[in-house]
């Protein structure tokens, strides 16, 4: 097996969560938020060099990278997948509630200000134990295991599913904001938009594809028929 070339296309993800510790936007100066923003485009330009030169244990030295480059790292949680399914994650202390990760195969459970160890204990057990599903039902299942377990103690504000596949665009991009229960209506609008994500992929390519509602029944009557 060989590792991707600068040119190839990335097959791997990176995420820096820049809210682990306490520190608040409106408690910073002008200054200090040009260093913080700073710091962590720094952090980023570096995993994404590691990443592009092709190094083999792709997670561990960009981890190592970002922690030797970003002077606020006690602040950030990160976490890494590579495209063989090795992972690194870090979680930077915070006084507000617990921060933590679990890492299994092809998967990094996180959280930072839950009321407990048990809320990323609970979305590393639905991601465990729902391998045979598709990306976007697992983290979906994840979501709510996370906030069934407690989620954060002030409760939950909103809720979001996003993933990408092979293509630039998203194969699934939704979100809640300021809802009363979010990570309910997010099940609710995803249970829609699920049979459709085929449907959608194949609209990026071809703009002149029948409509969603068409497609739909057309779907549906097939397999009646099958």
């Amino acid at each position: 097996m060989t590792a991707p070339t600068r040119n190839a296309s990335p097959g791997y993800a990176l995420a820096v969560h820049g809210g682990a510790g306490t520190l608040r936007r409106g408690e910073m100066s002008e200054e200090q938020a040009a260093l913080y923003h700073a710091g962590l485009r720094a952090a980023l330009a570096a995993g994404r060099d590691i990443l592009a030169d092709g190094a083999m244990d792709f997670p561990d030295e960009v981890l190592a990278e970002l922690e030797a480059s970003d002077p606020h790292i006690v602040r950030r949680q990160i976490g890494i997948v590579d495209s063989y399914g090795n992972t690194a994650a870090f979680s930077g202390p915070t006084s507000n509630g617990y921060s933590g990760h679990f890492m299994g195969r092809q998967w990094v459970a996180m959280g930072n200000a839950v009321v407990s160890e048990a809320v990323v204990k609970a979305i590393a057990a639905s991601l465990e134990s729902s391998e045979d599903e598709e990306l976007w039902e697992r983290l979906m299942r994840a979501v709510e295991a996370g906030g069934k377990a407690g989620g954060q103690a002030e409760g939950q504000r909103s809720a979001a599913l996003l993933v990408f596949g092979a293509e630039p665009f998203a194969l699934v991009d939704l979100r809640v904001d300021f809802h009363p229960e979010p990570i309910g209506e997010l099940r609710r609008i995803y249970d829609w938009f699920r049979p459709l994500v085929p449907y959608y992929q194949e609209r990026v390519l071809d703009p002149y594809i029948i409509r969603e509602d068409i497609w739909r029944e057309k779907k549906l009557a097939e397999r009646a028929d099958g």
